[in-house]
C-alpha cells in the first residue's frame, strides 16, 4: 500500500469514526424528542480500504400509519366528548330538577294539586310559576345548544386554517426530502420534520398517505380527496355569522369538493374537524329538535278552543313567537327558544291563574267555565 493510500485510509477511518460519534450524539440529544427517529450509522467499505458511513433512520412505516389513524380517531373522540359534556351539563343528574323533563313532572304535580282545589288561586299561581320555570329551561337549553353550534362553527374555521398552514409547511418539508434524496444526501432530519407535520395534521383530519419515488409523499383525506400531491390543495370554509335553529352550517371543501362528515367511510370520519362537523350538524341539531318538540307539545296541549266553533284554536298557558296560532304538527324549528307563559295567566302582570280553570285567555268565546264553577280545572283537561 502506498503512502497516499495509507493516508487516505486513515483519513476515511477518522471521518467515519467522527460521523459515528456525531450520530450517537444526535441520538442522545433527540432521546426525549417525540418527533425524532433514532439513526443507525453503518460502516461501508470503499476503494483502497477506505471506510464510509451510511446513515439509516429507524422508522416503522406500518406502525407510523397506525399511529396517525389512532391519533385521528382519538382527536375526534375528544372533540365529541367535550361537546357532549357541555350538553349533558345542561341537564345532568345533578341538575335534573331544573331540566325540562324534571319540570314537566313538577308541572303535572302542581296541576293535580290545583285540580283538587281549583278555587285556590295561590295553587293556580304555583302552576304558573312552574310553567315559567319550564319555559325558561327550554329557552336556556336553546341558547346553550346554539352556542355549542356556533362555537363548533368557529372552531371549524380555526381547524381549516390550521390544516392549510400544516399543508404549506408539509410542502416545504416534502420538497427538502425529495431534493435531498435525489442528491444522495442524508434526509433523516427532513423526514422527521415531515412525520411531525403528519402527526399534527392527523389530529385535525383523518388522512392516508402514499409513497412515491424519491421519498415523495401524497396525502389523501379519508373520503379520497387529495390534500397534497407535489403542492398543497386549498381547504376552504366560510364561517357563518350566526347559526340559529334550523339553519345549516356551510360545508368544508377541498378544491371545491365538499368534505362534510357524511362523506367519510366510518361513518363520520376522524380528526378534530370531523368531530366538530358532527357536533354542529348532527348532535346539537338533534338535541334542539327534542327541545323544540317538547315546546311544541306544551303549546298545543294547553291551547284553547273556540266554544262556538267559529275560530281556530289559539295558544293558552304557553305562547310562542307565532302566537296566537298553534304550531303545526311537524317540527317547529326554534320554538323552544321563544316559548313563554302567556301574560293573561301571570298575576304580577295583571293576569289571573283562574284562566287555567275557566279558559278565556283569548276572549269570551274561548271560555270553558262560563259560570265560574270551582269543581273542575276545565282548561287544563285537554
Amino acid at each position: 500500500m502506498s503512502l497516499s493510500s495509507a493516508l487516505l485510509t486513515a483519513k476515511s477511518s477518522l471521518a467515519a469514526t467522527s460521523k459515528q460519534t456525531s450520530v450517537v450524539s444526535r441520538n442522545i440529544s433527540g432521546a426525549k424528542d417525540a418527533d425524532y427517529s433514532r439513526r443507525t450509522a453503518s460502516l461501508v467499505s470503499g476503494p483502497y480500504g477506505s471506510l464510509y458511513v451510511g446513515i439509516s433512520r429507524s422508522a416503522d412505516e406500518a406502525m407510523f400509519n397506525r399511529y396517525i389513524q389512532s391519533n385521528s380517531a382519538a382527536s375526534a373522540s375528544s372533540t365529541l366528548a367535550d361537546g357532549l359534556d357541555r350538553l349533558s351539563a345542561l341537564y345532568s343528574a345533578d341538575n335534573y330538577s331544573g331540566s325540562p323533563s324534571g319540570l314537566i313532572g313538577d308541572l303535572r304535580d302542581a296541576l293535580q294539586t290545583y285540580a283538587a282545589s281549583p278555587s285556590n288561586s295561590a295553587l293556580g299561581d304555583s302552576v304558573v310559576s312552574v310553567a315559567q320555570s319550564l319555559a325558561n329551561a327550554l329557552n336556556d337549553g336553546t341558547r346553550q345548544v346554539q352556542s355549542l353550534r356556533n362555537d363548533a362553527d368557529r372552531e371549524i374555521a380555526d381547524s381549516v386554517a390550521n390544516i392549510n398552514d400544516l399543508l404549506a409547511k408539509f410542502e416545504k418539508a416534502n420538497q427538502d426530502v425529495v431534493g435531498g434524496t435525489r442528491m444522495g444526501r442524508d434526509v433523516s432530519d427532513y423526514l422527521d420534520q415531515r412525520d411531525a407535520l403528519l402527526k399534527q395534521l392527523s389530529g385535525e383530519i383523518g388522512i392516508t398517505t402514499m409513497m412515491r419515488g424519491d421519498n415523495d409523499m401524497v396525502i389523501f383525506a379519508e373520503n379520497g380527496v387529495t390534500l397534497f400531491e407535489t403542492t398543497a390543495r386549498k381547504v376552504t370554509f366560510e364561517q357563518s355569522a350566526v347559526l340559529t335553529p334550523g339553519v345549516a352550517g356551510k360545508a368544508v371543501t377541498v378544491d371545491g369538493v365538499p368534505l362534510s362528515h357524511d362523506t367519510f367511510d366510518q361513518p363520520f370520519g376522524t380528526g378534530r374537524l370531523s368531530g366538530l362537523l358532527q357536533l354542529r350538524d348532527q348532535i346539537a341539531p338533534q338535541y334542539q329538535m327534542q327541545l323544540d318538540e317538547i315546546a311544541r307539545g306544551l303549546v298545543t296541549v294547553f291551547a284553547e278552543s273556540d266554544q262556538t266553533g267559529s275560530s281556530p284554536d289559539q295558544t293558552g298557558l304557553f305562547s310562542w313567537s307565532g302566537s296566537p296560532a298553534i304550531p303545526g304538527a311537524g317540527l317547529s324549528a326554534g320554538i323552544a327558544g321563544t316559548i313563554e307563559v302567556s301574560v293573561p295567566f301571570i298575576a304580577s302582570e295583571g293576569g289571573s291563574a283562574l284562566l287555567l280553570r275557566d279558559g278565556g285567555a283569548n276572549g269570551a268565546n274561548y271560555k270553558y267555565n262560563v259560570q265560574g264553577a270551582a269543581g273542575l280545572v276545565i282548561a287544563c283537561a285537554r
